[in-house]
């Protein structure tokens, strides 16, 4: 909430939607079980969701509840998060967001491919 209106390289940052954001914990919290299952399945063994970063794993849980329960297109979904992880890595981190968020949304919606 601090950062929110702050100007920051160049850019200021907007109001956060409250009532999304609490949608979204509130989901991940509810589904969690069922997300994490299908990002574990994703991730290669011996790499289990407990053993990945905890901003990947945040990212990854409010990605997936957006995928299962939101009418959000998986584009947009893609787009938005893969930013966020490059807002906290210079890595790799993003090629990996981007490649988990690719492979949960064939387990989480299957039904629409291309939306």
């Amino acid at each position: 909430d601090h950062r929110l209106g702050m100007e920051i390289d160049g850019d200021v940052l907007a109001d956060a939607d409250v009532k999304h954001f609490r949608k979204l914990l509130e989901g991940v919290v509810d589904h969690q079980p069922e997300i994490d299952k299908a990002v574990n399945e994703t991730l290669k063994q011996g790499w289990p969701l407990r053993r990945i970063d905890p901003i990947l794993r945040a990212l990854f849980r409010a990605s997936g509840f957006e995928l299962l329960k939101l009418d959000t297109p998986r584009k947009v979904i893609f787009n938005e998060y893969v930013e966020v992880a490059k807002a906290f890595f210079d890595g790799d981190e993003p090629k990996l967001a981007n490649a988990v968020l690719e492979a949960i949304a064939l387990v989480l919606r299957p039904e629409s491919p291309a939306a």
